[in-house]
């Protein structure tokens, strides 16, 4: 599994905006900070905007700047604006799998979506501004309840 592009460029739009979070930045000044096509950046900021993660400001000086703290926003958030997050095609909300009825392992599937999911829940924008502890991942006592 892998996440998709739209999702690899959101992320890394939101880190950026959460460098500077006391900015706001246009689309064009992030797609040229970020060598993102414009075009890419503007959907996305869109995308982000309806997901209440960023505020955009119109008029002269207008841009976008996150709408809560880099610690209030998760990577599961992020993505979550982008695309579903599923490991599966069994995982997704509108799964299309033919074998979904009959298939001894979609219930561990589900689990382990909902595994990632969480881990994703508890890594924020700020976490990401510095090298990730697998060790601390680990002892964060992530539950499948």
């Amino acid at each position: 599994m892998w996440l998709c592009k739209s999702s690899d460029y959101a992320t890394l739009m939101m880190v950026f905006l959460s460098q500077h979070a006391d900015c706001v930045l246009s689309s064009t000044e992030i797609a040229r900070r970020l060598a993102i096509s414009q075009s890419m950046v503007v959907k996305l900021l869109k995308r982000l905007s309806r997901a209440h993660l960023l505020v955009a400001e119109r008029g002269h000086g207008g841009g976008y700047r996150l709408a809560r703290k880099p610690e209030q926003i998760s990577l599961a958030d992020v993505i979550c604006a982008v695309e579903e997050i599923a490991v599966t095609e069994c995982s997704k909300q509108q799964s299309t799998c033919q074998l979904e009825a009959h298939c001894p392992l979609r219930s561990n599937w589900l689990v382990i979506n909902r595994v990632l999911l969480r881990v994703l829940q508890r890594i924020h924008l700020a976490d990401m501004l510095h090298p990730l502890s697998f060790q601390k991942l680990l002892e964060q006592k992530i539950v499948c309840s």
